[in-house]
């Protein structure tokens, strides 16, 4: 990781700390102003039954007493998170959790693929886990107090893999076929981008895949016909020909990239007579 990655990942870090900061505290003064309201509204109830007791009147029962009970008992607990691996099952270190509900917070699991959260407010939180390379989970957990609620959140390992492709192909005539791997992918934009090293200007082809082609699934296979849309002249808007070969094939999607190379043919010939008796031949682009 670069320092720029490093300074971008920092400035994440705060973020969260002042997000989660921000939000504990609207809840602190929520929970005070509402034990307040509950201490107010108890105090002229007792003195409205009070005043009833001595005169004989029922102030208490006016409607401007609708007042709630006691304020609530907010017990403390703790959290314990356990992240995995969709397919192995086994313990992901370095994930990121977060839990949001009556209090807010954020850790990266360990070793044992854990993270624990302490003195929460009881109640239900969300915890949402993440790690780059993977597609992100979600639970629901009830904290209870005097107690460590345990959960466990699956996150799914995301793989995009060239498994084959043709050496050679003939642009116009025949389709390259890419074979490949993918997985956890669908939330991912997932490009085809064909590039030469001979050519100035890169890609010469890219196209998103559709939400069939991001499909989860092993030996799936995504073609190109060999005409390159884009990169500039001399290619752009023409067949892939022989003299830019070697060709980059990759399939590029979140922190993945996966590369392979092909070859072009000369897909056709032209045989063009003149009044020249040696009869030269053309080959088209």
């Amino acid at each position: 990781m670069g320092l720029w990655d490093d300074i971008v990942e920092g400035a994440k870090e705060i973020g969260r700390d002042v997000h989660d900061a921000a939000y504990n505290a609207y809840q602190t003064v929520s929970e005070k102003v509402e034990d307040i309201v509950h201490w107010v509204c108890g105090a002229l109830n007792s003195a409205a039954k009070k005043i009833d007791s001595i005169f004989g009147t029922n102030i208490a029962g006016w409607p401007i007493f609708p007042c709630p009970g006691p304020p609530p008992k907010r017990g403390i607990g703790n959290l314990q998170v356990t992240v995995k691996d969709d397919k192995t099952g086994a313990v992901v270190q370095g994930a990121l959790v977060q839990i949001t509900g009556p209090r807010r917070d954020h850790g990266l699991t360990d070793a044992r693929g854990r993270v624990r959260f302490e003195n929460l407010r009881e109640g239900r939180y969300r915890i949402d886990a993440s790690k780059s390379g993977y597609k992100s989970g979600t639970a629901d957990a009830d904290v209870a107090p005097g107690t460590t609620t345990k959960a466990e959140v699956i996150i799914g390992v995301q793989i995009l893999a060239i498994t084959g492709i043709d050496s050679q192909f003939a642009p116009g005539v025949e389709d390259l076929d890419v074979t490949y791997n993918i997985r956890n992918m669908e939330g991912e934009t997932v490009h085809l981008e064909i590039s030469s090293d001979a050519h100035s200007g890169n890609p010469l082809f890219r196209r998103e895949l559709t939400a069939a082609e991001k499909a989860t699934g092993d030996g799936k296979t995504i073609t190109w016909d060999g005409r390159c849309t884009s990169g500039g002249p001399p290619l752009s808007g023409k067949w892939a020909d022989p003299a830019h070969s070697p060709y980059k094939v990759a399939l590029v999607g979140g922190v993945h990239r996966d590369e392979r190379t092909t070859k072009v043919e000369i897909h056709t010939l032209d045989l063009t007579p003149n009044t020249d008796p040696s009869n030269k031949v053309f080959m088209n682009d």
